[in-house]
């Protein structure tokens, strides 16, 4: 079996495969608004690095890591495209080992798997590669038929959508979750460059918060074209005055009325500020998931 970078001319025999194998439908790998289509149609654009597994008959598996910096810059998240078979665990380490090369090469030392789903090859992986476990989060989703109000902002603050097109905001932006976002153990900070790729080809809906007089940014709500919540920052004097539910709300009913119907976020279960903030907007628990870390690339 032979290790080949993934590339989109591979696409429509790899769904071939994975769906006669039974592993995942092809009706869900060519979903406009599912998480494989993205990288599977243009993995330049979505992944840091793409690979797959060619046997006697074509692809049969594929591994990506996703382009957004996770876990202080240093990792990646990984999405696996895998047959359900005896050799699915030996496949993973070799995919993720093809994956780890190229990282490295890009000055990324880490990877991070989610364990959701949870297939059955997933335990013996972590165990040969090294895994270890990162955070365990609380998986929530929002289905209403209708979003409710968001409140006022502050008297001294406006908010309002940001679709991109300007460095200097791309370059706040980049400030403000650097601020917002360290020491966090999954979410990273982004350069303006990185900002600027997410809001203009992953269709990221971004709302931000300023302040009237200053200009100064002091809030922001990142929501996928799929309903993912991706983050909310709000800067440290303004906890309390229901700024997070001013700008989430503001993304939520934005994303609505283009016909998303189903919002989901994943919060650190440690985070008991993030999980009142969900409930109170309407989110509710459906679940718990881990995301775990890989060993150091060495240099």
């Amino acid at each position: 079996m032979e290790l080949a970078p993934y590339h989109p001319g591979l696409r429509r025999p790899l769904i071939r495969a994975l769906d006669r194998g039974g592993a995942i439908p092809a009706a869900l790998l060519e979903a406009a608004d599912g998480p494989y289509a993205p990288c599977l149609e243009q993995p330049a654009l979505h992944a840091e690095a793409a690979v797959c597994l060619l046997d006697a008959e074509g692809p049969c598996a594929a591994a990506f890591a996703l382009r957004r910096p996770l876990h202080g810059r240093r990792a990646r998240a990984l999405l696996f495209l895998l047959p359900p078979e005896a050799r699915a665990t030996d496949r993973a380490c070799r995919l993720d080992a093809a994956l780890a090369e190229r990282l490295q090469a890009r000055g990324i030392g880490q990877r991070i798997l989610f364990d959701q789903p949870a297939p059955a090859w997933l335990p013996s992986f972590r165990a040969a590669r090294g895994y270890r476990e990162l955070a365990r989060l609380t998986a929530m989703a929002w289905e209403e038929p209708t979003v409710p109000p968001a409140p006022p902002p502050p008297p001294d603050v406006m908010v309002a959508a940001y679709d991109g097109g300007d460095p200097e905001t791309d370059a706040e932006i980049a400030d403000f979750w650097a601020g917002a976002f360290a020491g966090n153990r999954l979410i990273a900070a982004l350069e303006p460059a990185e900002v600027a790729h997410f809001l203009t080809h992953e269709g990221s809906r971004l709302v931000l918060a300023r302040e009237s007089g200053s200009g100064r940014l002091v809030a922001s709500a990142e929501v996928s074209p799929a309903g993912y919540f991706v983050s909310i920052a709000v800067a440290r004097r303004y906890w309390g005055r229901q700024l997070a539910e001013s700008v989430g709300l503001t993304a939520m009913a934005d994303l609505h009325r283009r016909g998303v119907r189903r919002f989901d976020s994943h919060v650190d279960a440690r985070n008991a500020a993030s999980l009142a903030l969900h409930r109170r907007t309407g989110f509710r628990p459906t679940g718990t998931l881990t995301a775990y870390v890989s060993p150091p690339t060495a240099a």
